[in-house]
């Protein structure tokens, strides 16, 4: 074959480093002119053999059917050689940066948790480990940390670790108690349906929301539960969880406070007399017992059902062998941090810039809800004769996973605060929704 200029293609020389195309018709490394030509052969067999989509994946560029010499025909191969044949590399870094994101993100929030939990307890804050975990990873979650792949996770984690930790304080006695927790669990249920109906109207009155916004908001429920039920029914869901992080927080910093200034000190770092504390097999039997019975009840759909599966679970467990075991104190720690941490995640920018115009209507919601829980407490006390402490945190408008390990922290009756606390729920969620549904237009 001839080329332009009339010589063989095939005796053409290399060309040389001072042509002008020198860059473009230069091999690429381990690529000479006889490999280069037999290229194409290569693409053959390759598509003859059904491979040809694996070298093929994107559009193959092509030179003017004008110029056939020899350089461009090199030209052309290495053009070929570069794009089909060698993938792109810097996608990579950017694939192993999003697979380790949320990895990294989880171990950030831990650390920070625990930073937050230790910092807490040199300052003498009331509760340490829940209130400085919050505030703490509060903070880096509102600069921007997420754990979107990863919340629900973790969330589940924390409740299984919960409901264990408070499922191995239920004992034969509590059977024996059932009976008299009828007439309070009633009073409390009916407390939580009442304060939710005043705490929405006045809202709706005096800061101008509407009606549906103004309920989902003041209901004493879970901030998940009520901001998905808002949004069902119309309601301004960014207003709503903003008020309803603000009403769990605010008691949190409140119930503390009332709770450590009655001197009841946090007795983490003791085992109580009547368990001993459970060895490695034994606390990982504990937690997979807990693990199965939360994820069933979580799977039923079944509100906050990783706690009440993970409680019921250990306690049955506990129960059923007459056993009486104690986690070891690491256990109990960290499960508080974590709690700290879930509040601490709920924190974001635009949870901060609505709360700027939200600042009256917070104050006032948190008002309503801290008064009418204590009076409730001392409502309580008088009748049934618990100690101020378990009353408080039985009558707060919190979570479960809130009080029921900050009566585990505070040496409170567990098992009072985290079965008024179960009805409460199953009330709101049962109850008063279907109320709200009919109430709201």
């Amino acid at each position: 074959m001839r080329s332009a200029n009339g010589m063989d293609a095939r005796t053409l020389p290399p060309p040389s480093r001072t042509s002008p195309g020198h860059r473009l018709h230069r091999p690429g490394p381990g690529l000479d002119h006889r490999s280069a030509r037999s290229l194409p052969s290569a693409l053959a067999r390759r598509y003859r053999s059904g491979l040809w989509p694996l070298v093929l994946p994107r559009p193959v560029p092509s030179l003017p059917e004008s110029r056939h010499t020899l350089t461009h025909r090199l030209a052309g191969a290495m053009i070929r050689r570069r794009t089909w044949c060698r993938r792109p590399v810097v996608g990579k870094p950017v694939m192993l940066v999003e697979l380790f994101q949320a990895p990294l993100s989880l171990l950030a929030s831990v650390v920070v948790g625990g930073i937050g939990a230790r910092l807490a307890s040199r300052l003498h804050f009331p509760s340490p480990a829940v209130i400085g975990s919050m505030l703490a990873v509060g903070l880096i979650s509102s600069a921007g940390l997420s754990l979107p792949g990863l919340l629900p996770v973790l969330r589940s984690g924390i409740g299984v670790a919960v409901g264990a930790v408070l499922g191995v304080r239920v004992s034969l006695d509590l059977f024996g108690q059932l009976r008299f927790m009828a007439g309070p669990a009633v009073v409390v249920s009916a407390w939580a349906v009442a304060t939710g109906l005043l705490g929405g109207h006045l809202l709706a009155v005096f800061a101008n929301m509407t009606q549906a916004t103004a309920l989902f908001a003041a209901t004493p429920g879970g901030i998940a539960e009520m901001t998905l039920a808002a949004a069902s029914f119309g309601a301004h869901t960014p207003t709503v969880a903003a008020l309803q992080l603000t009403r769990l927080v605010g008691v949190l910093l409140t119930v503390s406070a009332l709770v450590n200034g009655r001197g009841r000190q946090a007795p983490a770092a003791t085992v109580p007399a009547s368990g001993q504390v459970a060895g490695l097999a034994t606390t990982l039997t504990l937690l997979g017992v807990a693990a199965a019975g939360g994820l069933f009840l979580q799977s039923q759909g079944v509100p906050a059902g990783t706690i009440i599966g993970a409680m019921v679970a250990t306690a049955a467990a506990g129960v059923g062998t007459k056993s009486e075991w104690r986690f070891h104190p690491a256990i109990i720690h960290w499960s508080q941090v974590g709690v700290g941490m879930i509040v601490g995640l709920s924190f974001t920018a635009e949870t901060f810039m609505q709360l700027a115009t939200l600042v009256l209507p917070a104050l006032l919601l948190n008002v309503v809800m801290v008064a009418s829980g204590v009076g409730l407490a001392h409502l309580l006390h008088r009748w049934t004769g618990w100690d101020m402490v378990t009353c408080l945190l039985a009558s707060a408008p919190a979570g479960i996973s809130q009080m029921g390990i900050l009566s585990e922290t505070v040496g409170a009756d567990v098992c009072v605060v985290s079965l008024l606390h179960v009805v409460r729920l199953v009330t709101v969620i049962g109850v008063l929704l279907p109320l709200l549904g009919a109430v709201v237009p």
